[in-house]
């Protein structure tokens, strides 16, 4: 096997090859003989600096630096990463339902009537029908006519208990 070809292939020059790869093994060794180990370094000042202190090798021992095999993780440090956090979820959506009202009054004011000393009569118009009513009636079982007073007309609204008022002019 020939490395170099030409004039400058000597004799001479494949022994100093091989000079140099043995003198870079040789230094190699050398500087893993002189260089000791990590572990070995700490473990010895430790017991260098516990022997001064006057503690027994038992107590050493127990404080000893022991190299711990650490779990097989395997991590991409060059890998991609994101800092996206995912807001919280909102709040659940809380129906509240609106507090049933009455519909409004169906009745118009016709007028009234009130003889000398009678309790008055009110006539009222829904739709075709005229109702003569005084206080205290239930038309149709869902208004009540509750009372008269300042020119109005107060009825309550049975299936809901609502009040509810209709305006009547001057009362008789």
């Amino acid at each position: 096997m020939k490395f170099l070809t030409g004039p400058a292939a000597k004799s001479g020059s494949r022994r100093a090859l091989l000079m140099l790869a043995a003198g870079g093994a040789l230094t190699a060794l050398l500087w893993a003989i002189a260089d000791p180990p990590a572990t070995e370094a700490v473990a010895a000042s430790e017991r260098t600096a516990s022997a001064s202190r006057g503690e027994s090798a038992e107590q050493v021992q127990q404080f000893a630096f022991v190299p711990r095999k650490v779990a097989n993780v395997v991590t991409n440090l060059f890998g991609g990463h994101s800092w996206y956090v995912a807001p919280p979820p909102p709040p659940p959506v809380v129906y509240v339902a609106p507090a049933p009202m009455a519909p409004p009054l169906p009745f118009r004011v016709l007028g009234s009537y009130a003889s000398a000393g009678a309790v008055p009569v009110y006539f009222l118009v829904r739709g075709d029908s005229v109702y003569d009513v005084h206080v205290g009636d239930v038309i149709d079982g869902t208004y009540s006519v509750d009372s008269a007073a300042n020119g109005r007309l107060n009825f309550t609204y049975l299936p809901l208990k609502i009040s509810q008022s209709l305006d009547i002019g001057s009362t008789p």
